[in-house]
């Protein structure tokens, strides 16, 4: 079947035809601006290295915890779990975690798809993980539409694996099961800002850079030329001799050269690029050491990460957790996941997070221990994991409706009350109420049973 009878097809059923759906990934690299764009040329921008470099560094290290939930969804850190050590300390006898995560990020940034073996022992649980260049994997059906990915070594051998055995970190997708490339998303921009590239490069390369040139009406002779510019230079080029004064002969003048219109268009050709790529990864300029990309947000840097987890790290995160669960959890119960702690990335500077800290104490959100693992410090024993709370605090419905006061011991003992302020003459209280006491504030407000507010 040719290429356009698999292109009709899938238009005329409604669906990638099952005999070799792989073609969307050997879907030839787009040629535009006059230069051929795939994921290894793509990262000679600096625009798009510097945006997956970011990107990756900030995922990759992060640590990848393991929960269990309960029925009420309620999770629980696993401290010793082999699936943690596989993620967080030895994925392969070869290997660090954060390589094995890395090379996963880098192939699913630029390919669209990152790839990792899973090597599993005789009761079928994980033990390794292995990285798979992206080009050396195919994912294929097979007539009967069951997924499964053909594998190509360093031997020249293909041996196919199943889809339990692959570890298929995937990019943005429309079809679900194969990521999308960010190169051929953004192939245009990324085009341009190459074709941009090879033009600078090739217009310092063979073009003339001049800081300025002399003038004069007079005509001068080869070695006239020479000796003037000889001269010039001597005695007024490098930094050591400038501000010295000027004195042209020969009615010469000098005139300093500035940058003509295609030059400046070429600046602002690479400069609007760079945003442009920026804006297909999800990436804040400021954090591509743009010093425009800081308008937006200034000295916020807590703000900036925030948002940049949020478009970015966020969903790359989620699509790492999620096959990670599958991969190496399958059985639903007990319920365990994988998540990527991303909370050391948006918290702002060390004051701010000891405020906020002890104001979550404070209120019983937290308690003192899981204040000071969220700080990397160790616990301080049971004591530290009693929830406490201010003792001004109250219940809203003890502020809108007090219980009735308690009655007075005296009172109800038969001994003589007690009032405070002026007396008051029997004789005078006909139909008037009697006047409550006099109540100390502080006292009312640490029990509401003393009597009412004010």
């Amino acid at each position: 079947m040719t290429f356009w009878q698999r292109f009709r097809s899938v238009f005329a059923r409604g669906k990638v035809p099952p005999a070799d759906p792989s073609m969307f990934m050997r879907w030839p690299w787009m040629l535009t601006a006059g230069v051929n764009v795939t994921p290894e040329t793509s990262l000679e921008i600096a625009a798009v290295y510097a945006c997956c470099r970011v990107i990756v560094d900030s995922l990759a290290s992060q640590p990848a915890e393991v929960y269990t939930r309960d029925s009420e969804g309620r999770k629980t850190e696993v401290v010793d779990s082999d699936i943690g050590y596989l993620l967080n300390v030895r994925p392969n006898p070869e290997c660090t975690p954060i390589a094995v995560r890395e090379g996963l990020y880098w192939s699913a940034l630029t390919w669209g798809n990152g790839y990792g073996e899973i090597v599993r022992n005789g009761a079928n649980k994980p033990t390794e993980l292995w990285p798979l260049l992206p080009h050396t994997v195919v994912p294929r059906r097979t007539s009967a539409g069951r997924l499964f990915y053909e594998v190509t070594g360093a031997d020249g051998q293909v041996k196919p694996l199943e889809p339990a055995d692959v570890f298929h970190l995937r990019g943005p997708s429309l079809q679900g099961w194969i990521g999308d490339s960010q190169t051929t998303r953004a192939g245009k921009g990324i085009g341009i800002a190459m074709a941009a590239q090879a033009f600078a490069g090739s217009y310092f390369e063979n073009g003339t850079i001049l800081s300025g040139y002399l003038t004069t009406d007079q005509p001068l002779t080869k070695e006239q030329i020479e000796s003037v510019g000889s001269e010039f230079h001597n005695k007024f080029g490098g930094a050591a001799k400038a501000g010295q004064v000027a004195i042209f002969q020969r009615g010469t003048k000098y005139q300093e050269a500035g940058a003509n219109a295609s030059e400046a268009q070429l600046l602002e050709t690479r400069k609007f690029q760079v945003a442009e790529i920026a804006r297909f990864y999800g990436v804040p300029l400021s954090l591509l050491m743009d010093p425009e990309g800081s308008q937006g947000y200034g000295t916020n840097v807590e703000q900036l990460y925030l948002t940049f987890s949020k478009t970015a790290l966020g969903p790359w995160a989620s699509r790492f957790d999620q096959e990670a669960t599958y991969k190496f959890f399958p059985e639903r119960k007990p319920w365990r996941c994988v998540e990527t702690d991303l909370t050391r990335l948006t918290q702002g500077d060390f004051k701010t997070v000891i405020e906020a800290l002890k104001l979550a104490v404070n209120s019983g959100l937290l308690t003192r221990n899981e204040a000071r693992e969220r700080l990397g410090w160790n616990t301080t024993g049971s004591d530290g994991d009693v929830f406490l709370v201010e003792s001004t605090a109250k219940r809203l419905e003890d502020v809108l409706d007090p219980p009735d006061p308690q009655p007075d011991s005296a009172a109800t003992s038969g001994a003589p009350t007690v009032k405070t302020g002026d007396p008051v003459d029997p004789d005078d209280t006909e139909g008037e109420q009697p006047q409550p006491p006099t109540m100390n504030r502080a006292r009312t407000l640490g029990d509401p049973r003393q009597g009412r507010l004010w």
